[in-house]
C-alpha cells in the first residue's frame, strides 16, 4: 500500500505494488551542539506510490518527499536518522504529514 495510506483501509489478497524514489544530499552542515548533539548531513528523497487492485480495478497513488537528518547523539559513534514526511494522495486530494520514526502523522 503507498506510503500515508493504512493497509487496513485496503483490505485485498492481491496487490501490486511500485514506488519510484529519488534521494539526494541537501546540505553537510556539520553542526555541533556541544557534547549532547551532532548534525552531519540532511537529505531529500522523493516518491511516488502506485498500488493497483486488480478486483476492482483501483489505483491508489500517493506522492511527496521525506527530509532526513542523521545525527549523532552524546558523542556516540553510531549514527541515527530522522525526519518528517509529506504526502499528497493523488486519489482524493488529502495531504499528510507524518514523522519518518514513529509514523506519527496529521491529516488535512
Amino acid at each position: 500500500v503507498p506510503r500515508g495510506l493504512t493497509s487496513s483501509d485496503y483490505n485485498f489478497p492481491l496487490v501490486f505494488n511500485s514506488s519510484l524514489n529519488y534521494m539526494l544530499p541537501l546540505a553537510y552542515p556539520d553542526w555541533n551542539i556541544g557534547n549532547f548533539l551532532y548534525i552531519p548531513r540532511f537529505r531529500l528523497n522523493c516518491f511516488l506510490d502506485t498500488a493497483f487492485i486488480p478486483i476492482n480495478s483501483l489505483i491508489l497513488q500517493t506522492t511527496g518527499f521525506e527530509l532526513y537528518t542523521d545525527f549523532h547523539l552524546f558523542n556516540h559513534f553510531i549514527p541515527l536518522q530522522g525526519g518528517i514526511r509529506f504526502i499528497y494522495n493523488t486519489n482524493d486530494g488529502s495531504m499528510r504529514i507524518e514523522d519518518t520514526a514513529f509514523m506519527l502523522g496529521i491529516s488535512f
